[in-house]
């Protein structure tokens, strides 16, 4: 009988760490979603490709939206097309190499599990972003 509690024991502590943990990993989403908002109202229309010049790091907003960071005052928020498995679970992301043109419709995001094909891109001008409401900036800006 008492091995049988600890079992029950070790199982219920087993199911209360898988339900923290996949609690903590749904809580950006909501974040998520007032990033990509946020960069969205500091973005140009739609450009048919641009430079990589740098790419400083990048930010998955959602499961269809990238944050290149090209520079301190540049970054280009990249669309992918529907559906696109696995973007969101992504540790790496590529998007062409340093020096080289990314187009739209041809180009695609490359990262861990796969690839989808660039949909659209805007410029998103971070000095603006930073001047207009700082208060509202995403941590990682």
């Amino acid at each position: 009988m008492r091995q049988h509690s600890l079992a029950t024991f070790n199982t219920l502590a087993a199911v209360a760490s898988f339900l923290l943990a996949t609690s903590t990993l749904a809580g950006p989403a909501k974040n998520e979603t007032s990033s990509l908002e946020y960069y969205t109202r500091f973005a140009s229309d739609p450009v048919p490709s641009f430079l990589l010049r740098d790419f400083r790091n990048w930010e998955l907003l959602d499961g269809e939206h990238v944050l290149v960071h090209a520079t301190h005052r540049e970054a280009w928020l990249i669309s992918v097309q529907r559906p696109c498995r696995g973007l969101n679970e992504a540790w790496q992301v590529e998007v062409g190499q340093k020096g080289s043109r990314v187009y739209a419709n041809s180009d695609a995001v490359r990262f861990d599990t796969g690839s989808c094909r660039i949909d659209q891109i805007r410029r998103v001008d971070l000095a603006l972003a930073r001047q207009s409401a700082p208060s509202e900036e995403p941590s990682k800006l």
